[in-house]
Formats: C-alpha cells, sequence, structure tokens
C-alpha cells in the first residue's frame, strides 16, 4: 500500500461528500444525474480502497511513495496552466464562454510548443464538440459574457 493513496482515497471521499450535499440543494429532477456521477466515483474508489486493503495486508507495509511522485515536478509548467485556468475562469464571464475556451485552449497548447496546425485543429474540434453537445443538443446555457 502506499502512502498517496491514502491521500488520495480520502481527498476523493471528501470532494465527494462536499459536493454531494451541495447537490442536494437543487431541484429533485436535476440532482439525479450528478448524484448518479457521484455513487459512481464511490464505488469507484471504494474498490481502490479495498486492493489497498488487500495488498497491505499481504505485505503489512506502507510505501512513502511522495518523494517519487514529485520527482519530475516542473513548477514553472505547473503554476503557468494554473495562471492560465485562473485566467480563463475569470474571462469566462467577461468574454463568454467560447472565447474564454478558445482563448485557453490555443494559449495552453502554444504553451506546450504544440505545432500550430494541432492547434487549430484541437481548439475547432474541441469547440464543436462543445457546441453541439452542450448548446445544440442538451440546450444548456453557457455564459455570454458581459461583452455580448
Amino acid at each position: 500500500m502506499k502512502k498517496s493513496d491514502i491521500i488520495l482515497i480520502a481527498a476523493v471521499y471528501a470532494i465527494t461528500a462536499f459536493f454531494f450535499v451541495l447537490v442536494l440543494q437543487y431541484p429533485r429532477d436535476v440532482r439525479i444525474y450528478p448524484i448518479f456521477i457521484m455513487v459512481i466515483l464511490a464505488v469507484l474508489t471504494t474498490m481502490h480502497l479495498i486492493e489497498c486493503l488487500v495488498k497491505f495486508a499481504r505485505e503489512k507495509k506502507i510505501e512513502n511513495d511522495m518523494p517519487l511522485l514529485f520527482e519530475h515536478f516542473k513548477a514553472k509548467q505547473f503554476f503557468a496552466v494554473f495562471a492560465m485556468l485562473s485566467a480563463y475562469v475569470v474571462l469566462i464571464n467577461v468574454l463568454g464562454f467560447y472565447i474564454s475556451s478558445l482563448l485557453f485552449i490555443a494559449g495552453t497548447l502554444i504553451f506546450f510548443k504544440i505545432k500550430p496546425l494541432y492547434i487549430v485543429i484541437t481548439t475547432a474540434v474541441f469547440l464543436v464538440l462543445i457546441y453541439g453537445g452542450f448548446s445544440t443538443f442538451l440546450h444548456v446555457p453557457l455564459p455570454r459574457g458581459l461583452l455580448i
């Protein structure tokens, strides 16, 4: 059993419980799908917990793998993507969902030095899928922004 597994399992249970409490405030018809997803997440996490406990029962030790997890951690990449993601969340309400998504996806791919052709294709495909799935098929209203 690994120390990172214990932390991961505890974090997933905590996040699931937090969102479960929030979802209970929604109308009954609206909360069915989120609760379904949370139940699946809880079941899968419990399966992982059982697997870890069986491994612990067999080996009788907890391995500290935390130094290995962060061995190749690239702080510059992490904080740059975190900053872009934060700006994306703020810009959604200012520029609207589609323009902000276009800027975020393209900006992130440019940051990681992806070829321009792949940036155009990836951005276009994501936006078409989001538009087709949410706006056209599910009729989910997405933020339009203050400028529109």
